[in-house]
């Protein structure tokens, strides 16, 4: 197993969207995040270029540098 440390992200994040701060002047929040799933969990990766099925690092090269636009 992997020890995976949070992310930290600036208080900002938690409280505005878009660019524009929706919390009250004053407000902080408190953001740790993580992300770590395992490869071998993965079926699909879902992006705007397309679906990759069972993504490896070559067919997600393929797909961003403008390849196929769905992979199997």
């Amino acid at each position: 197993m992997v020890n995976v440390g949070f992310v930290p992200h600036p208080n900002l994040h938690g409280l505005s969207c878009g660019g524009r701060r929706l919390a009250p002047a004053g407000c902080v929040a408190r953001n740790p995040v993580f992300d770590v799933t395992p490869a071998a969990l993965v079926d699909a990766i879902v992006t705007e270029r397309g679906v990759v099925l069972n993504p490896t690092r070559e067919k997600m090269l393929e797909l961003m540098s403008g390849g196929a636009h769905a992979s199997g």
